[in-house]
Protein backbone atom coordinates (compact mmCIF):
# COMPACT_ATOMS: atom_id res chain seq x y z
CA UNK A 1 0.00 0.00 0.00
CA UNK A 2 1.38 3.48 -0.95
CA UNK A 3 0.79 6.32 1.38
CA UNK A 4 2.19 9.78 1.70
CA UNK A 5 1.87 10.96 5.23
CA UNK A 6 2.21 14.78 5.93
CA UNK A 7 4.05 16.10 8.84
CA UNK A 8 4.18 19.61 8.26
CA UNK A 9 7.15 20.90 9.89
CA UNK A 10 8.65 23.99 8.33
CA UNK A 11 10.58 27.21 10.24
CA UNK A 12 9.35 29.56 7.70
CA UNK A 13 7.56 33.14 8.86
CA UNK A 14 4.30 32.36 8.22
CA UNK A 15 1.85 31.43 11.21
CA UNK A 16 -0.42 29.02 10.17
CA UNK A 17 1.28 27.64 6.68
CA UNK A 18 4.80 25.46 6.81
CA UNK A 19 6.82 23.87 4.37
CA UNK A 20 5.76 20.49 4.28
CA UNK A 21 8.22 17.39 4.81
CA UNK A 22 6.63 14.19 3.84
CA UNK A 23 6.72 10.40 4.32
CA UNK A 24 6.63 8.36 1.32
CA UNK A 25 5.28 4.81 2.48
CA UNK A 26 5.49 1.14 0.06
CA UNK A 27 4.45 -1.72 1.95
CA UNK A 28 7.34 -1.69 4.65
CA UNK A 29 9.85 1.00 3.24
CA UNK A 30 10.10 5.19 4.50
CA UNK A 31 10.77 7.94 2.23
CA UNK A 32 11.42 11.13 4.32
CA UNK A 33 11.62 14.23 1.75
CA UNK A 34 12.65 17.03 3.79
CA UNK A 35 13.33 17.35 7.37
CA UNK A 36 12.00 20.81 8.25
CA UNK A 37 13.74 23.67 10.21
CA UNK A 38 14.65 22.14 13.46
CA UNK A 39 13.47 20.17 16.74
CA UNK A 40 10.02 19.52 15.18
CA UNK A 41 10.63 17.22 12.87
CA UNK A 42 11.04 14.19 15.79
CA UNK A 43 7.73 14.90 17.16
CA UNK A 44 5.99 15.24 13.67
CA UNK A 45 7.41 11.47 12.80
CA UNK A 46 6.76 10.39 16.50
CA UNK A 47 2.78 11.12 15.99
CA UNK A 48 2.74 9.24 12.40
CA UNK A 49 2.94 6.24 14.37
CA UNK A 50 6.53 6.07 12.20
CA UNK A 51 9.74 4.74 13.98
CA UNK A 52 13.11 6.84 13.29
CA UNK A 53 14.58 3.54 12.52
CA UNK A 54 12.34 2.48 9.60
CA UNK A 55 13.30 5.64 7.99
CA UNK A 56 16.10 4.55 5.84
CA UNK A 57 16.24 7.11 2.78
CA UNK A 58 16.15 11.20 2.94
CA UNK A 59 15.93 13.15 0.73
CA UNK A 60 16.92 17.38 0.76
CA UNK A 61 14.93 19.13 -1.70
CA UNK A 62 17.34 21.71 -1.69
CA UNK A 63 19.83 23.78 0.75
CA UNK A 64 17.73 26.17 2.62
CA UNK A 65 17.84 25.71 6.61
CA UNK A 66 13.99 25.20 6.95
CA UNK A 67 14.17 21.91 4.35
CA UNK A 68 17.51 20.37 6.16
CA UNK A 69 18.02 21.66 9.89
CA UNK A 70 16.00 18.67 11.19
CA UNK A 71 18.50 15.48 10.16
CA UNK A 72 20.79 17.18 12.75
CA UNK A 73 18.39 16.52 15.78
CA UNK A 74 17.04 12.50 13.51
CA UNK A 75 20.95 12.03 13.27
CA UNK A 76 21.58 12.97 16.96
CA UNK A 77 18.52 10.67 17.93
CA UNK A 78 19.24 7.77 16.08
CA UNK A 79 22.94 8.29 17.70
CA UNK A 80 22.27 8.41 20.99
CA UNK A 81 19.99 5.66 20.70
CA UNK A 82 22.67 3.38 18.95
CA UNK A 83 25.10 4.25 21.64
CA UNK A 84 22.12 3.02 24.48
CA UNK A 85 21.96 0.12 23.24
CA UNK A 86 23.24 -2.54 25.80
CA UNK A 87 23.82 -0.33 28.37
Amino acid sequence: MERILVLGTGAGTPLDCFNTCFILQNDNKNFLVDTGGGLQILKQIRDSKVKIDDIHDVFISHKHIDHLLGIFYILRNICHRMCSVGR
